[in-house]
């Protein structure tokens, strides 16, 4: 289905049959290309006649939830569970842990599939199609991808993160999709990306689908800096729960878990500089 889908689009493209709109509540343009699936984009799709090199956004829609968040509530930075949130996506696990997260708790088994009792354990694409589903959609509505549940999903993240849920319910109260609200932030990082891209080399010719951009290969390499350089600091403006807690080795002492009498030279070296500074 997928197939035949894509190659209907790219059949229509190439006989002329040109589309381009723009969807003004999410700031997203929609073309030929962005109708295709990304393996068909890389393959069927070339830049002055050279192969293309995708630039996509990890975790977009999850990165873009904790912008939304900041902007319409400034203090959640301080919060705890915000911060661990944020910590997720500059590991850019976060789709990762959060289905680590959902078979711990149906207690599955993800090196077999199943669990003892028989359920099956919860995918990464699952988990990023519930999550979506959970984000935009119906919050009293149950639906089901490939026989999950998408309750279950909201029930984990309440408990997981609880700030952050409490913003995207008050946006759906009011009738609001968080869709477009994300897909807006989501559509201005892009474009600043392609400003500094034009900035800096006005023959660049650039395709666009939604948190993605498609270059040249001849013009990869260059714009990996910029497009880097502006992702790093989008991510340095989240907070996070990265910075290590050291424990001083005089408390591990005191319940017997060091010696420094048993340690080898370096490591005593190391030890005694550690209790004195």
């Amino acid at each position: 289905k997928k197939y035949f889908y894509n190659m209907i689009q790219l059949y229509k493209w190439n006989k002329g049959g040109d589309y381009l709109y723009f969807e003004k509540k999410s700031n997203r343009l929609y073309t030929n290309f962005t109708f295709l699936s990304s393996h068909y984009r890389l393959n069927n799709v070339k830049l002055n006649n050279e192969p293309l090199e995708e630039f996509d956004i990890t975790s977009s829609f999850p990165l873009m939830l904790a912008i939304y968040c900041m902007k319409v509530s400034p203090d959640i930075v301080n919060d705890y569970d915000f911060r661990e949130y944020c910590t997720s996506i500059k590991k850019k696990s976060f789709y990762q842990d959060l289905t680590d997260l959902l078979n711990k708790i149906k207690d599955c088994n993800n090196n077999h599939g199943e669990s003892a009792t028989g359920k099956r354990a919860f995918t990464k694409d699952i988990v990023k199609k519930l999550f979506q589903i959970f984000l935009n959609g119906d919050s009293n509505r149950n639906v089901y991808i490939e026989g999950f549940s998408n309750s279950f999903i909201l029930e984990q993240f309440e408990l997981k993160y609880p700030c952050i849920f409490e913003i995207i319910e008050k946006v759906k109260s009011n009738d609001e999709l968080l869709y477009y609200k994300l897909s807006k932030l989501e559509t201005e990082y892009i474009f600043n990306i392609i400003e500094g891209l034009y900035q800096n080399y006005a023959d660049i010719k650039i395709l666009t689908c939604h948190d993605a951009l498609y270059l040249s290969l001849s013009y990869a390499e260059k714009a990996k800096e910029i497009w880097d350089n502006h992702m790093e600091a989008l991510l340095n403006t989240l907070p996070d729960n990265l910075k290590e807690e050291k424990v001083e080795i005089n408390i591990l002492e005191d319940f017997g878990i060091y010696d420094g009498d048993n340690l080898s030279p370096k490591k005593r070296s190391k030890y005694y500089m550690t209790l004195t500074q």
